[in-house]
């Protein structure tokens, strides 16, 4: 419910912006009850009207809300408190007027200074329904909350450019009176821009065309890509040539069988081993024995 409810404030907001020149910051003004309200229910109003106006708003009181919050007593003293504490717009008034009659002249007939209201006052609200182009806040469940554009302001969105047009002229006329050379400037664009040729609208010929070439496009890449796969796919190993016939072996001829006498010889010569070689010692003479003489 709340992302829906969200969803339907920037809706509302763009309505504002677009035939009636809202620009940020919003400003925002309340009588003295929605600021005693929003006290007794602890809304933060600087942190909730941006919210809700997804953009910057400023929450503003008049000279004539604070003088009447002042004039109430203690139960108000909370609520004079926290409104000082808000932004001040000046209404200059002399005397001092009621806080409803205040806000309501000072959006006056056409809200040309682009005003939203915050009120509890449910006449109030009703006699700001009937102005177009200005957004309505109020307490529901103890939320604050941002109403639907009302009837009026429908009527005059569905006139077309109608009401950005008159939006504009107010603009103009506004700066002019500051700003002479800002206003000639902007003349200027418009003019430009209402030079500019439009472009005729898609034909259905012209969709054809753009789908058409969509598709040769498409068909263009899919045969690259399968261009490219078929590269990348290993290539199949080719037949091995037969060999050629090998030539025939030649079988050598066994050798001759040896004789008798030679196969004995050959044992014979197998078997001859030669002697181990064994040390050599003197002979010693024993003790029976004469010692041979030496010859003289």
């Amino acid at each position: 419910m709340r992302v829906k409810r969200t969803k339907a404030n920037k809706r509302h907001m763009q309505i504002y912006k677009k035939h009636f020149a809202f620009r940020e910051p919003y400003q925002v003004i309340l009588d003295g009850e929605f600021v005693y309200q929003g006290l007794a229910y602890k809304v933060d109003l600087r942190e909730t009207l941006p919210k809700l106006m997804h953009g910057r708003a400023l929450p503003l009181v008049t000279p004539c809300v604070l003088h009447e919050l002042n004039k109430r007593g203690e139960e108000y003293e909370g609520a004079a408190i926290a409104a000082s504490r808000l932004g001040r717009h000046s209404c200059k008034h002399e005397p001092k007027l009621s806080g409803i009659d205040c806000i309501q002249a000072m959006v006056g007939e056409t809200n040309a200074h682009h005003y939203g209201v915050c009120t509890a006052d449910i006449a109030v609200r009703a006699a700001m329904r009937r102005i177009p182009g200005v957004p309505l806040f109020h307490y529901h469940d103890k939320e604050l909350t941002m109403e639907a554009p009302s009837e009026a302001t429908k009527k005059r969105c569905q006139g077309g450019d109608a009401g950005e047009t008159t939006a504009l002229s107010k603009e103009l006329s506004l700066l002019g009176e500051q700003f002479p050379e800002v206003r000639r400037r902007l003349e200027a664009k418009a003019k430009q821009e209402a030079d500019v040729p439009i472009m005729p609208t898609t034909t259905r010929s012209n969709r054809e065309e753009r789908v058409r070439k969509k598709l040769e496009k498409l068909a263009k890449r899919r045969a690259k890509l399968k261009a490219r796969a078929k590269k990348a796919q290993p290539t199949p190993p080719t037949p091995a040539e037969e060999p050629e016939a090998a030539a025939p072996v030649q079988e050598l001829p066994d050798p001759p069988a040896a004789s008798a006498s030679e196969t004995a010889t050959g044992e014979s010569k197998k078997r001859k081993r030669r002697p181990k070689k064994t040390h050599r010692t003197k002979k010693v003479a024993k003790p029976n024995e004469s010692p041979i003489a030496s010859p003289s």
